[in-house]
C-alpha cells in the first residue's frame, strides 16, 4: 500500500485530500499530512455512521452520503500499521481492528474497545486511544483538519518526529 504525502501551509487549516471516489468503502488508505501519519477510511454503507452535524470552526456542516474517518496510522500499542486492519461492526459501533494484536478502535472516538464475556462492549480508557482528525466531504472531495489538541493521545508516540518512522 503506497503512502500519499500531502503538504499544507498551516496545521490549523483544512487540507483537500482528493476526490471521494479515490476511497474504496471499507478500506483504509495511508496519508502523510505534514509530519503526521494518518489513515483515511471511507465507511461502507453497511456499518453504523458515527458523526453527524458536527460544528467545525463555528461553521455548521452536515456530513451527507459516505462518511470518511481520519485516524493516526500506527497503533498506540505496538506500532501496527492500521492501514492493514479490518473495518468491522462491533455491537453497532464502527471499529478498526489492528492487524497485529486484534485491538478494536472505535472510529468515532479512537478509543480501544473491549468486549466482555457477556457481550457488553466497554472502552479501555483514555490512555488507550488513537488520535482522530476532523474530516468532511464537500463538493465530492475529502478534506482533513489535523487534531492539534494539546491533550496527549497514546498514538502520538509513533509519529515521525518522536520515533523516526518513515513511509
Amino acid at each position: 500500500m503506497s503512502l500519499v504525502i500531502v503538504s499544507m501551509a498551516a496545521l490549523d487549516s483544512w487540507v483537500r485530500i482528493g476526490p471521494l471516489d479515490l476511497f474504496s468503502p471499507g478500506k483504509a488508505m495511508p496519508f502523510q499530512i505534514q509530519e503526521r501519519q494518518v489513515i483515511l477510511i471511507r465507511l461502507p454503507e453497511s456499518l453504523p455512521k458515527s458523526r453527524r452535524g458536527i460544528k467545525v470552526d463555528s461553521s455548521p456542516w452536515v456530513a451527507s452520503g459516505p462518511e470518511v474517518i481520519a485516524m493516526d496510522r500506527l497503533c498506540y500499542h505496538a506500532g501496527g500499521d492500521l492501514a492493514e486492519g479490518d473495518i468491522e461492526d462491533l455491537a453497532s459501533r464502527a471499529v478498526l481492528r489492528c492487524p497485529v494484536h486484534g485491538f478494536a478502535f472505535d472510529l468515532e472516538s479512537g478509543e480501544q474497545l473491549l468486549q466482555e464475556r457477556s457481550g457488553r462492549v466497554v472502552g479501555a480508557g483514555v490512555e488507550c486511544r488513537q488520535r482522530i482528525h476532523q474530516t468532511r466531504v464537500q463538493e465530492e472531495h475529502v478534506w482533513v483538519c489535523l487534531n492539534k489538541s494539546s491533550e496527549e493521545y497514546a498514538s502520538d508516540q509513533w509519529q515521525t518526529s518522536k520515533r523516526g518512522w518513515t513511509a
